[in-house]
């Protein structure tokens, strides 16, 4: 069940991720794209067997996509990564971890790339 949650959780940010790419500069445009590709690659493969580090691995992914932007775009893209090992790190609990602060990283990183973004049922 926990499992579940958190592949919902993780996959429901790769969907609010579609479109993140209009209105950047080319560096920031080239991260978002990046950032947008790992999100999509994780919600496919998201049944793995250690979803934690699934997790730890895709906000890796999102750290080296956002060495090359800067302003809002990299600082938004961190922030969504340091969720994600959060995610991660609170997968061990019993209680359901809370992604308030995800939701709102997303949407800045949305913001940041362009366009606005919200995730259904967060």
């Amino acid at each position: 069940m926990r499992q579940t949650v958190t592949r919902g959780v993780v996959a429901l940010a790769a969907v609010a991720a579609i479109g993140l790419v209009s209105g950047c500069s080319s560096a920031n445009k080239d991260a978002c794209k990046s950032i947008q590709n790992d999100l999509k690659s994780y919600s496919s493969s998201a049944g793995t067997d250690d979803p934690g580090k699934g997790i730890k691995d895709l906000a890796g992914k999102i750290r080296d996509d956002a060495k090359g932007a800067d302003g809002d775009v990299k600082s938004a893209a961190n922030a969504f990564a340091d969720d994600l090992d959060s995610l991660a790190d609170s997968m061990g609990g019993t209680s359901a971890p809370d992604t308030s602060s995800m939701s709102s990283d997303a949407q800045k990183l949305g913001s940041a790339c362009g366009t606005s973004m919200s995730i259904p049922g967060m």
